[in-house]
């Protein structure tokens, strides 16, 4: 963020630095709306600036995810850390919030196709929440093994984001990378 802010003089640069610079970026690995309300569970994770956008359908083959910071703890809908060789990587460029999830999973993967905001938390998924309002209007984006995509604005299901998604099978389980505006 220090070294954007010195970049970013002019609007609408300044304006997103700040905006970046304010927020939270949360993630989780959870299974439903309500465990995030009832656990409430936060962390954060640095976000690495990048001046050329990943290519997303590579998934984690882009040479440009080959950075050192990652988070690796995750919990599961009870609140219990999840043991593993997961992670998560944040890259970000003036347009977008790029986020990488690498789940390695050995058994088998459990994910169907649904329609777009349907119950992606019923199989394999991952689901990231940005609040940068401290509560009161976060946004949750989710996206299951199979591809299907699920954003919300709060509690607002109707809502639909301009935000992509795109998931792969690797062996060792599967990835997801989410491209979110900034805007």
């Amino acid at each position: 963020i220090k070294r954007a802010k010195e970049l970013a003089k002019e609007e609408p640069y300044k304006s997103r630095v700040e905006l970046m610079d304010k927020a939270i970026y949360q993630f989780m690995v959870v299974h439903s709306q309500r465990t995030w309300n009832t656990l409430n569970l936060k962390v954060a994770l640095p976000a690495c600036y990048t001046r050329r956008a990943p290519k997303c359908e590579l998934g984690p083959e882009d040479p440009i995810w080959q950075t050192p910071i990652a988070a690796r703890t995750f919990y599961d809908n009870t609140g219990g850390i999840i043991r593993g060789e997961d992670k998560v990587q944040v890259l970000y460029d003036d347009k977008n919030l790029y986020i990488l999830f690498i789940c390695n999973q050995p058994e088998k993967i459990k994910a169907e196709k649904r329609a777009r905001d349907g119950g992606v938390w019923y199989d394999d998924s991952v689901e990231v929440f940005i609040d940068i309002t401290n509560g009161s209007t976060y946004r949750q984006f989710a996206v299951n093994a199979a591809g299907s995509f699920f954003d919300a604005k709060g509690t607002d299901r109707k809502w639909d984001s301009t935000a992509r998604a795109w998931t792969g099978r690797i062996s060792a389980g599967w990835y997801a990378v989410f491209a979110i505006p900034l805007n």
